[in-house]
């Protein structure tokens, strides 16, 4: 009879020490998943921006921000766990930028001699993570806030639209 009350209290232990490992160990699993969401999302949030700079360089800079604002709604769907990714206007700066078009066509002209024209864009991203690190940026309403800019060069060319006489 000793030997199976010795077994049971044995098993007994086993299963509190499983218990106190699980309390320990769940929410340590759930903290990296809430880490790699986050990680993953300043990803898409710096690749999503990079490609509407590149966009913005690859057309008139007329049009940059139509450009970057439609680079960002092709490439975010809503859902999950990025709550908004966005590009406002004064979010697309063209630095060095003549406005005016060329007569005979040529690339983007500069406003200030020896510095090439950019542009730069910045994209702000808003994070909603599924578990527990929604605790530390309660004052946020739960939301992580990032933003991503990048800046390229003018790679453009005016197409020429005079007519010979």
């Amino acid at each position: 009879m000793a030997f199976s009350y010795r077994h049971r209290k044995g098993h007994g232990q086993s299963m509190v020490e499983l218990l106190a490992g699980l309390v320990v160990l769940i929410p340590v699993i759930l903290t990296l998943i809430d880490l790699a969401v986050l990680v993953i999302s300043v990803t898409v949030n710096d690749t999503v921006c990079r490609d509407a700079a590149r966009a913005c360089a690859a057309g008139p800079p007329a049009q940059a921000v139509q450009r970057a604002q439609a680079v960002v709604s092709k490439n975010y769907k809503p859902g999950g766990a990025i709550t908004s990714l966005t590009v406002a206007d004064a979010d697309v700066t063209r630095n060095n930028v003549d406005m005016r078009v060329p007569p005979f066509g040529g690339p983007v002209p500069t406003s200030t001699p020896g510095s090439p024209p950019s542009v730069t864009v910045t994209t702000h991203m808003k994070v909603r993570p599924p578990f527990l690190t929604q605790v530390v940026a309660a004052n946020n309403g739960g939301q992580f806030d990032f933003a991503s800019s990048a800046t390229y060069t003018y790679t453009y060319v005016y197409p020429n639209n005079q007519t010979p006489n």
